[in-house]
C-alpha cells in the first residue's frame, strides 16, 4: 500500500486512547492511516513510517485497526 489514498495521519499521544505499540523493527514512529477507498468509504490502518510495516486490512473504525497493531496480528511486514 502506498500514501497515495490518505487523507489523514494521525500520530497518538504516547497517553491516549489510541496509543499504538512501537513497531517490531523498535521504531517509534507509527501512525494511523484514514484513507478513502474507490467507493468514497474511509477506513483506518496502521504503518511503522521508517520500516514500512503495516496492519494487512483498513478498518472502518480506528480502535480494529489500533487492536490488530497492538496484538501483532495480521501486521504485513516488506
Amino acid at each position: 500500500m502506498t500514501f497515495d489514498d490518505v487523507v489523514e495521519m494521525v500520530k497518538p499521544a504516547p497517553d491516549s486512547q489510541y496509543r499504538l505499540v512501537n513497531c517490531k523493527c523498535g521504531s517509534t514512529e507509527v501512525v494511523y492511516l484514514h484513507c478513502k477507498g474507490a467507493h468514497g468509504q474511509t477506513a483506518w490502518r496502521v504503518k511503522c513510517t521508517d520500516c514500512m510495516a503495516e496492519t494487512s486490512s483498513s478498518y472502518t473504525c480506528r480502535h480494529d485497526a489500533q487492536v490488530v497493531w497492538n496484538t501483532g496480528k495480521d501486521i504485513a511486514f516488506p
